[in-house]
C-alpha cells in the first residue's frame, strides 16, 4: 500500500471538486477523485481494501499551519502545539469538518494521522459506509454511492499532478515594538536598530503614529537594541532569540515596550564658516543635509538653530556674527524644503560657553552651531 500511495499526488491544477467527471484509476484499482476537505483542494482515495479513515501527517500539518484545522479538531489524547509540528504524532485522531466529493457532502469525518504515506489524503471506504454500499465498476468506469441512488460516470484522462511544495517554516521570529516617552505618549518616527551579535548585521524599523512597528529577526542570536538620535544612538537593551529545534518555529511575537527620552539638543559637528564670516563652507553641507533628513523624518518637531562664538573680539560683534551664522543655517534648511515656521534662528555670541576660552581647544568647542528641539 505504501508503494502505491507514493504515486498519489495533490490535484493542484484542478479548478475545483465540482468537476466530477475527472477521475484517475491506477493499475492497483485505487480510485482517485478531486475533492475538498475543510475547504482545501485535495484528493479522495477509494480502496476496497481500506476500512479506516486515514490522513497523511504532512497534509494535516499543512492544514493546521494554514488554519484549516484547529486544536479543537483533535479528538484523541494527543495534544498539538502549532509552533511545534512534531507534536502532531502518528496515531492522532482528528475530525474533518467537511468533505466534498462527487457531489456528496460529508460532515465530521474521523481520520487517523499516519506518517508513512506521501498521498495528500487517504480516506478509506468507511468514510461513506453510512451512505450505503459503494462500488466501482471497472468495466463501465463508474462509481455507485448510497444504495444505488446516485451514480456518476467518469472518463479516464491524463492529469498533470504534483505534490504541494514543502512549506518552509520561518527561521526568524516576529517582534512587536512600542516606544513611548515617560508619560506614556507614543513616539512616532523613531528608528530602532537591532544589531546582531553573531554577524554584526543591523535591522532597522521606524515607529508609526502610535509609536509602534512590527519586524522579524533571525532566530539563534542576541541583538543589541539602539534608538537613533540625530547622528548618535543610545543603546537601551538587548534581546535574546533562541534557535528553534526540529520543526518548531515562533508563531507568537516577542513583545517589546520601551520608554525613551529623546535628546533635546545636539551640536552640528563640522558645520564650518569662513573665518569671521557667516558664509557656510562646503564641508558643512554633509551635516546640514543629515539635519534635513532628520527633520523630514521628525516632521512634527520645531527646532532652534543656536549660534555660539568664542571670546575673541567684542561681545557685540560676536553676538551679531552668531546671529548671522544661525540665519545662514536656517536659510539652508529652508532652501532644502523644510517649512520656515519650524525653524527659529538665535545668536548667543559669547554668553553660553561649554569649554574654557583660555586655550585654543576650548575656544574651538565654543564656536559651534547647536540645534535645540522646541516641541
Amino acid at each position: 500500500m505504501k508503494k502505491i500511495l507514493t504515486l498519489l499526488l495533490l490535484l493542484s491544477n484542478l479548478v475545483g471538486y465540482s468537476q466530477t467527471k475527472i477521475i484517475l484509476k491506477n493499475d492497483d484499482g485505487l480510485l482517485l477523485m478531486p475533492c475538498k476537505v475543510n475547504g482545501l483542494l485535495a484528493c479522495f482515495i477509494y480502496s476496497d481494501e481500506e476500512s479506516e479513515n486515514l490522513i497523511s501527517q504532512k497534509q494535516a500539518m499543512y492544514m493546521f499551519r494554514n488554519e484549516f484545522l484547529h486544536k479543537q479538531d483533535i479528538i484523541s489524547e494527543a495534544k498539538y502545539d502549532s509552533s511545534d509540528e512534531e507534536s502532531l504524532a502518528e496515531g492522532v485522531v482528528i475530525m474533518l469538518k467537511e468533505v466534498l466529493f462527487t457531489g456528496l457532502k460529508l460532515y465530521d469525518v474521523k481520520c487517523t494521522i499516519i506518517k508513512d504515506i506521501d498521498a495528500p489524503f487517504l480516506i478509506g471506504k468507511s468514510t461513506i459506509s453510512t451512505l450505503g454500499k459503494t462500488n466501482f465498476d471497472n468495466v463501465a468506469n463508474s462509481i455507485t454511492i448510497a444504495n444505488g441512488n446516485s451514480s456518476f460516470d467518469f472518463s479516464k484522462i491524463n492529469m498533470v499532478t504534483e505534490m504541494p511544495k514543502e512549506i518552509l517554516l520561518p527561521k526568524d521570529a516576529p517582534v512587536n515594538v512600542t516606544i513611548t516617552d515617560f508619560n506614556d505618549r507614543p513616539l512616532p518616527n523613531e528608528i530602532m536598530v537591532f544589531k546582531s551579535r553573531k554577524k554584526q548585521i543591523e535591522y532597522q524599523s521606524l515607529t508609526n503614529d502610535q509609536g509602534q512597528f512590527s519586524t522579524r529577526l533571525p532566530a539563534g542570536d542576541v541583538y543589541q537594541i539602539y534608538i537613533l538620535g540625530f547622528k548618535d544612538s543610545a543603546s537601551i537593551d538587548s534581546i535574546v532569540i533562541p534557535a528553534q529545534e526540529g520543526r518548531k518555529y515562533y508563531k507568537n511575537p516577542f513583545a517589546i515596550s520601551y520608554k525613551f527620552l529623546p535628546a533635546k539638543s545636539f551640536v552640528l559637528d563640522n558645520c564650518n564658516f569662513d573665518n569671521g564670516k557667516a558664509t557656510l563652507q562646503d564641508s558643512s553641507f554633509k551635516v546640514l543635509d543629515e539635519l534635513v533628513a532628520y527633520l523630514v523624518r521628525k516632521d512634527d518637531e520645531k527646532i532652534e538653530i543656536g549660534g555660539h562664538t568664542d571670546i575673541v573680539g567684542s561681545a557685540t560683534s560676536n553676538l551679531k556674527l552668531s546671529q548671522e551664522r544661525a540665519n545662514s543655517v536656517r536659510d539652508y534648511l529652508i532652501s532644502k524644503g523644510i517649512d520656515a515656521s519650524r525653524i527659529t534662528a538665535k545668536g548667543y555670541g559669547i554668553t553660553k560657553p561649554i569649554a574654557d576660552n583660555k586655550n585654543a581647544a576650548g575656544r574651538a568647542e565654543n564656536r559651534r552651531t547647536e540645534v535645540t528641539i522646541l516641541e
